[in-house]
């Protein structure tokens, strides 16, 4: 007999935050850093980009860092040879070296040493960017980089639900990856009928990991399903530390996901089944993403300040309240 659970899962679009009766926590004193001292983990912006190869820009990557503190991922379609070039090319105070990998030894190793040989003193992050993340290959390729590797930072692949968060905790991960197809490119929902709505499944992951105390010093990194700042907001609150976008940094005219057949072509891959789509987009100046990240940075701060926290830890433990509502309550008032 299936498993049915009667409960509705829901997105950011459901959902709608109060806030905070009689705050006086302004701007100024808001502080947006993800700190995690347990693994030495600070960003200053709770923001990365999505590894992703439609993103990919260096000259992007070093300003994304320098201006706003949000930190850049290189996505695992990269060669060698173009990674060391990119890393390269980073911003030289950026604090981590974030990349992502396969599950495969052949592919995370070589990765790996490849940063570790131009900056032996940065910590890396690594992410093994699979769908599914708590897989029995993920589980494993997260064992195997913790033994070779094990002062490296590992980011698991995607998880939507308290279980497979746990097994990726357990196998050694620091940060989970919280989102199955939920991105604006991805069509893993439609093709195979997996995943949950990604806000439903950042509040899951979060309640489970800190319920247990060896859990939670893990960070929660919410992935996809982001259209506005408002979003990000939402995800923080639900629980996650941290957020990671592709949509948001996207310059050229076509987006697509790593799943997609045009990422999948591009490194030998087309008779895998697609669970990505290419679109089309208004081209975008890097300027205009700079001046995007600068809004949701003041976005942000005005949320904290709205609901009376002075930073994300301050929000964790002071949550404030959610109604669940509909898309046309949340676009109230906009002219259609």
């Amino acid at each position: 007999m299936f498993s049915f659970d009667p409960q509705p899962t829901w997105t950011y679009n459901d959902l709608l935050m109060s806030p905070s009766t009689n705050s006086i926590v302004s701007h100024k004193k808001v502080k947006l850093e993800h700190h995690n001292e347990s693994i030495g983990l600070t960003l200053p912006m709770p923001l990365v980009t999505a590894p992703m190869q439609a993103i990919r820009n260096p000259e992007m990557y070093y300003t994304l860092w320098k201006d706003f503190g949000i930190l850049p991922w290189i996505d695992r379609y990269t060669g060698i040879l173009e990674l060391e070039k990119i890393i390269q090319q980073l911003h030289p105070d950026q604090r981590y070296i974030a990349i992502a990998v396969s599950t495969k030894d052949e592919d995370f190793v070589p990765r790996i040493h490849a940063v570790k040989k131009l900056f032996p003193q940065k910590p890396i992050i690594v992410k093994v960017d699979v769908a599914h993340g708590a897989s029995l290959r993920s589980i494993n390729a997260i064992n195997n980089i913790r033994k070779q590797f094990p002062n490296i930072i590992i980011c698991s692949g995607n998880v939507c639900d308290a279980d497979a968060a746990i097994a990726v905790a357990q196998a050694g991960a620091n940060i989970v990856c919280v989102g199955i197809g939920g991105g604006s490119s991805c069509t893993t929902r439609m093709q195979t009928g997996i995943g949950k709505g990604n806000a439903h499944a950042v509040c899951e992951v979060a309640q489970a990991l800190r319920q247990k105390e060896r859990f939670h010093q893990v960070s929660i990194c919410a992935d996809g399903g982001f259209h506005v700042p408002g979003d990000l907001a939402k995800a923080l609150a639900l629980g996650a530390d941290f957020c990671m976008s592709g949509r948001f940094f996207y310059t050229g005219n076509l987006y697509y996901g790593m799943a997609s057949t045009r990422a999948l072509s591009s490194v030998g891959k087309e008779n895998r089944s697609p669970e990505g789509e290419t679109i089309e987009l208004p081209q975008r100046k890097l300027m205009e993403v700079f001046n995007y990240c600068r809004e949701i940075e003041g976005a942000l701060k005005s949320f904290l300040s709205y609901v009376g926290c002075e930073s994300i830890a301050d929000l964790h433990d002071n949550p404030p309240r959610f109604y669940q509502c509909s898309i046309a309550v949340v676009e109230e008032g906009r002219a259609r």
